[in-house]
C-alpha cells in the first residue's frame, strides 16, 4: 500500500507529492486526511496523505511512513482540493500550502475523537453584496444573521478587529471562535477541531481563516471587502482570502455577503447588472447626509496668500469645533512612495503620459520615473501648465503639520500618530483635542468621536504612482465616513473637479465607477485583464537587475502578454536585500503555465498584486 503525501516544508513549484510505503501496522488506519510524521531529506517532519493506492507497485525503494500524528483526519476532502486550487491559481508548490495550511499538533494531546454531523447542503450558492455608509447598518446586519444557531465564518481585514466586533456583536466566549497567526498553538488546534465537527459557532478570523477544514458552514460574510489586507502580500502562499471564500462557498454551496462602504473596482464591474447593486445604491440615497463635506481649492488659498497647510476655512472650523469641546481629526498621509512632483502654484502634478500614473522622482539620477512603462524625463524648471517656477517634490511629514497646529492653537493638545509610534496608546487619543494621523490609524481609533475630519491635501491620496490610487482614495474616504456620518469634512485639494471629489460631493458613486471602469478598460488593467508580479530579490543589486532583466528577455517571447521592463521596488531594500518587480499583464484566461515554466525558484510569484510597487 502506497500513500501519496504532500511534505509540510518550501519546496520548488514543480514539485506536487511524494509517495511512501505504509507499514503492515498502519495499513488498515491511513486514510486521505491523516496527518504523518515522514523522514524527507533527512528529517523528521509532517506531511498531509491526499491519497491512498492499495494496489499500485514499485520498481525502487520507498521510506516508509514513520508514524501517525494524530489518529483521525484533520484535513477534509475540501481542504484537499483547496490546496491544489491555491497551488496552481497562485503559482506556488502545494507543499507551501500545506505548511501555511496544517495545524500544529500539541505534543501531549487527550485522545480525542471527533464526531462530524451529516449536514445537508444548501440548495445553492448565494451571493449578496452589503453597501453601506454607516458602520453601525453592518452591525445590525451581522447581529440579524448570527442569532439563528449555525457556523458562520466572518472574516475581516486585521486582527486588531476581531475583538472589537466580538464586543460590539455582544457575542459571549463560548458562542465565538477566533482565528489569527498569533493565537497559541493549543488553543488553536482546538478550534480546528470544533471547526472540523460542525459546531454551531461564530467563526471571526483573519485571512488564514479561509484554510480551516469547515464541515457545517453555512455563511461567509466578507467585513470589509474592499480593504487590501485580505490579500497575503509578504509571504507565500500569495492568496486572496476573498478569491478563497468565494471558492469555499461554491464548493460547500452556502451564503456570501461581500459588506463594503465603497466595493472594489472588480466587485462593482462584476455586479453591475444585478439587482443587488441597484438596492444598494438607491438605499444611499437616502443615508448619506452630503451638505457636510465641504472642499477647499487649495490654488485659491494660494492666490490669496495663505501658503500654511490650513485654508482659511479649516483654522474657522476647528476653531468652532474647539469651542464645543469636541475633537478634531486631521488626516496626512507620509506612507507611500517617495516624492511625487507638483506645480505648488497651480497644482499640476507630473504624471506618464502612457500609464497616466504619477512620476516619481529619483535622487540617484534626478530624473522623473514611471515604474511601469519605464518612461523617464529631466526635472523640468518650469510647470508645463501655468509655466511658473515653483516645482514642489512633495513628502511632507505629519510632524511638520502638528508644528503648524501647535503654532496655530499653543494652548491645545494635539498628537500626531503614525506608524513610526512605537507603541500606540488610545489613552493619548482621549486626552488630545486634535489628532494627526496617518492610514496606520484606521482601524485603531474609533471615528465616531470626532465630530470634524480633515484632509490636509486629498492629492496625496489621488496622486500615488499606481492604477489604483483613485480607487484606494475613494474608499479611505468612506472607510472614515461610513465610522462618522454625522460630522463634517473638509477635504483639501488643488483639484476640486477631479472626478472621485466629485463624485463623493455629489453622493454618487455612479460618476466614479463609471469613470474608473472606462480607464481601466483603456488603459488595459483589471477587472479587464489580470496581472503578474514578478519579485527578485538579491543582496547585490547589480546582480539582482541583470537576473531580473535575464528573465525578462525570456518572457518577452510569450506571445499574448505585455510585460513591462524590470523596475526597482518600494522599498528598495528589505532584510538586506534589493528587490525588483517585473509587471505582467495576460488576459482574463490566460494559461499561468506558460509563464511559471520559464520563471525559476529564485523568482516570486504574486498573482493579482493589490500592489504594484
Amino acid at each position: 500500500m502506497i500513500a501519496n503525501i504532500i511534505p509540510a516544508t518550501r519546496l520548488p513549484r514543480s514539485i506536487n507529492y511524494f509517495s511512501y510505503l505504509v507499514p503492515p501496522n498502519l495499513k488498515n488506519k491511513v486514510k486521505a486526511g491523516l496527518i504523518v510524521e515522514i523522514n524527507f531529506r533527512n528529517r523528521n517532519i509532517p506531511g498531509l496523505i491526499i491519497k491512498i493506492n492499495k494496489n499500485k507497485k514499485i520498481d525502487y525503494k520507498l521510506k516508509k511512513i514513520n508514524k501517525i500524528l494524530f489518529p483521525q483526519p484533520l484535513v477534509t476532502k475540501n481542504q484537499i482540493k483547496l490546496i491544489d486550487y491555491i497551488a496552481n491559481y497562485y503559482a506556488v508548490a502545494p507543499s507551501i500550502v500545506v505548511k501555511s495550511l496544517l495545524p500544529k499538533i500539541p505534543k501531549r494531546i487527550k485522545n480525542i475523537k471527533i464526531i462530524t454531523k451529516n449536514v445537508k447542503k444548501n440548495k445553492k450558492y448565494k451571493k449578496e453584496l452589503f453597501w453601506y455608509q454607516d458602520k453601525n447598518e453592518i452591525i445590525k446586519l451581522l447581529k440579524n444573521k448570527i442569532k439563528f444557531k449555525k457556523q458562520i465564518l466572518i472574516l475581516v481585514p486585521q486582527i486588531e478587529m476581531i475583538n472589537r466586533l466580538a464586543e460590539r456583536l455582544n457575542l459571549k466566549e463560548n458562542q465565538i471562535i477566533k482565528i489569527h497567526n498569533g493565537i497559541a498553538k493549543t488553543k488553536l488546534f482546538k478550534n480546528w477541531l470544533e471547526i472540523l465537527a460542525g459546531k454551531p459557532k461564530i467563526i471571526i478570523g483573519s485571512k488564514i481563516s479561509v484554510l480551516l477544514p469547515f464541515s457545517n458552514l453555512k455563511e461567509i460574510i466578507i467585513y470589509d471587502e474592499h480593504n487590501w489586507n485580505h490579500k497575503q502580500s509578504d509571504i507565500n502562499p500569495r492568496f486572496d482570502a476573498r478569491n478563497i471564500a468565494e471558492w469555499i462557498t461554491r464548493e460547500n454551496e452556502c451564503g456570501l455577503t461581500l459588506t463594503t462602504p465603497a466595493p472594489r473596482i472588480e466587485t462593482y464591474y462584476l455586479n453591475a447588472k444585478t439587482k443587488t447593486l441597484e438596492q444598494s445604491l438607491n438605499a444611499l440615497k437616502t443615508s448619506f447626509n452630503d451638505k457636510n463635506i465641504l472642499i477647499i481649492d487649495l490654488k485659491q488659498e494660494r492666490l490669496k496668500g495663505n501658503y500654511t497647510p490650513l485654508s482659511d476655512e479649516l483654522i474657522y472650523s476647528i476653531k468652532n469645533n474647539l469651542d464645543q469641546n469636541k475633537k478634531t481629526f486631521i488626516f496626512h498621509n507620509r506612507k507611500g512612495l517617495a516624492q511625487f512632483v507638483v506645480c505648488h502654484d497651480c497644482g499640476y502634478v507630473f504624471e506618464c503620459p502612457e500609464c497616466k500614473t504619477p512620476l516619481v522622482y529619483h535622487t540617484d539620477d534626478k530624473k522623473l520615473h514611471c515604474h511601469y512603462c519605464n518612461y523617464t524625463q529631466d526635472s523640468p524648471p518650469l510647470c508645463p501648465s501655468c509655466q511658473g517656477p515653483n516645482i514642489k517634490f512633495k513628502r511632507q511629514g505629519i510632524e511638520k503639520i502638528k508644528l503648524v497646529i501647535q503654532k496655530e492653537f499653543p494652548q491645545v493638545k494635539v498628537l500626531a500618530i503614525s506608524k513610526a509610534v512605537k507603541q500606540f496608546d488610545n489613552s493619548l487619543v482621549e486626552q488630545s483635542d486634535i489628532i494627526i494621523g496617518t492610514e496606520f490609524v484606521l482601524n485603531k481609533i474609533d471615528f465616531s468621536k470626532f465630530n470634524l475630519i480633515a484632509y490636509i491635501n486629498f492629492d496625496q491620496l489621488l496622486n500615488r504612482p499606481d492604477f489604483r490610487s483613485q480607487e484606494w482614495a475613494y474608499q479611505l474616504f468612506y472607510e472614515i465616513k461610513s465610522q462618522t456620518p454625522n460630522a463634517k469634512f473638509i477635504i483639501q485639494t488643488y483639484k476640486p473637479e477631479n472626478i472621485v471629489l466629485k463624485s463623493i460631493q455629489q453622493n454618487k458613486p455612479k460618476i466614479f465607477y463609471k469613470s474608473e471602469i472606462a480607464n481601466r478598460k483603456e488603459l488595459n488593467y483589471p477587472p479587464f485583464i489580470k496581472i503578474i508580479k514578478l519579485i527578485y530579490q538579491d543582496k547585490n543589486e547589480k546582480r539582482a537587475f541583470n537576473n531580473a532583466k535575464k528573465i525578462f528577455r525570456e518572457l518577452k517571447k510569450i506571445r499574448g502578454i505585455q510585460i513591462a521592463q524590470p523596475f526597482m521596488a518600494y522599498p528598495q531594500k528589505v532584510r538586506n536585500k534589493f528587490k525588483y518587480n517585473i509587471i505582467i499583464k495576460t488576459p482574463l484566461n490566460f494559461n499561468l503555465q506558460k509563464i511559471i515554466k520559464l520563471t525559476p525558484n529564485n523568482f516570486i510569484i504574486d498573482v493579482e498584486p493589490e500592489r504594484l510597487n
